[in-house]
């Protein structure tokens, strides 16, 4: 099967079904075997993970402005001070999500500030891999949160992989069974790594059901979300593991694939990356 992808996407209203992403730019073919492909499952839980738990940039002159939101009184509020009051709404940060998802004319610096941050992040992650929709050139806001909140769970399992190889390796000598208990992407609880790992693999599975066919021995993913649910299997089966670029200025969005487990230098995805980080240090 072939999948595609545009030059670009962008952000506008529709009236019916809220704030949506539109194509830009010529199609093209992806390649989603290619190792540029690797982080992309990941990187799309990333974003609702990082907003889920609030990672934002540090507050300095040089970026406030891009990080800012204003009411209609005109008060300006940073995003952490927008999001200071979450815990005490009475509705869950998913509930509040598909609000700014589906609301044109907020007020609310809670939703405005998710707003911008689904806004930019996802923005992100399409231009830099594609659309997740069955077709490329169009996505509502809250269907990309639906299904992108099912990578959540990808990139938090990952990132429970690493904790556990992380006390392996402070405590030295053969691989020993850790009895810990992991959060959950969702913030309701927490879980053990092997109730974890069969949740993980219920969700692949489902993903491939729906959007993978097998043609000829091989699997074929009929769209993106194949295509990720491929992906995702095959770096976990690999044992690949991500962590967060260490710009948190920005903050950067991607990835870096860890290859030395216990290594405490820092991780930057670029040299922009580091330029920006060391510079701001």
């Amino acid at each position: 099967m072939t999948i595609y992808r545009n030059e670009s996407y962008e952000i506008f209203w529709d009236n019916e079904l809220g704030w949506a992403f539109k194509a830009k730019g010529k199609k093209s073919e992806i390649d989603w075997q290619s190792s540029v492909m690797d982080s992309s499952p990941f990187e799309l839980g990333h974003v609702i993970s990082s907003i889920r738990y609030k990672y934002l940039p540090n507050e300095v002159p040089n970026n406030e402005d891009i990080w800012q939101v204003k009411d209609a009184s005109q008060t300006i509020y940073s995003l952490s001070e927008a999001l200071a009051g979450i815990h005490l709404q009475n509705k869950s940060i998913d509930e509040l999500m598909i609000e700014a998802a589906t609301l044109k004319e907020a007020n609310d610096p809670i939703i405005l500030a998710l707003q911008k941050l689904l806004t930019t992040r996802l923005l992100w992650w399409m231009n830099k891999f594609g659309c997740i929709a069955t077709k490329s050139e169009y996505m509502t806001m809250s269907n990309i949160i639906t299904q992108a909140k099912l990578f959540e769970w990808v990139f938090e399992f990952q990132i429970a992989i690493q904790t556990e190889r992380d006390q392996v390796h402070i405590r030295g000598g053969a691989p020993v069974k850790i009895d810990s208990n992991f959060r959950q992407p969702d913030g309701s609880g927490t879980t053990s790594l092997e109730e974890f790992s069969r949740w993980i693999n219920d969700n692949i599975n489902n993903g491939k059901i729906k959007f993978v066919r097998n043609i000829s021995g091989n699997n074929e993913p009929l769209n993106m979300q194949g295509a990720l649910w491929l992906i995702a299997e095959k770096q976990l089966q690999n044992g690949k593991i991500f962590r967060r670029c260490g710009n948190s200025w920005i903050p950067c969005m991607s990835l870096v694939e860890i290859k030395d487990i216990g290594l405490e230098s820092e991780y930057i995805c670029s040299e922009r990356c580091s330029s920006w980080s060391t510079y701001y240090a």
